[in-house]
Formats: C-alpha cells, structure tokens, sequence
C-alpha cells in the first residue's frame, strides 16, 4: 500500500534556522523536539498511524531525520518504508 504523497514544498530559512536549533539540542532534549516537528508532518499523510511512524523515524540519527524535515520526498520515502514494515509484521 502506498501513502498519499506529500507535494513538495520549499523550505523556507525559518524551516531551516529552526531544524539547525533542535539539532543543537542536548541529547535529551533533540528527539522530543524532532518528534513535535514530524508528528504533524507524518499525521497529514497517514493520521491513524501517525505516532507509530513517527517513533520510527525517531530511531533514525539526527542526520537523517534532518533531511526528511528539509525534504517532502525523503518524508514520503520513509513514510512508504515505515508502512511497507508495519504491513510485513502485521501492525496496520
């Protein structure tokens, strides 16, 4: 089953300058602030599997999580891939 696809958008210097001071959180304080910024991204796409994805994502380094924040299509991709796991084991 494929997602509905986000449409690209640009990134804005906000988007970014925002994304570069999470990245520069604490450790304990990174990951909760990435997940309060995928949350709604992965919730417009698929909402009844949002917070099971996004916890997913979260097990990424920051590094690429920083790139599915930046980027609608590596978003898509991994939303895609998130499923495709949760479908193999049974999860849906």
């Amino acid at each position: 089953m494929t997602v509905t696809r986000v449409e690209s958008r640009l990134v804005g210097r906000k988007d970014i300058e925002c994304t570069s001071r999470v990245a520069s959180l604490p450790d304990e304080k990174r990951k909760p602030a990435f997940g309060e910024r995928l949350y709604p991204l992965v919730y417009a796409i698929k909402p009844d599997q949002a917070p099971k994805i996004t916890g997913m994502l979260l097990e990424m380094d920051d590094s690429e999580i920083i790139d599915v924040l930046e980027s609608a299509d590596a978003l898509n991709k991994k939303i895609n891939e998130a499923v495709k796991v949760l479908e193999e084991n049974n999860l849906t």
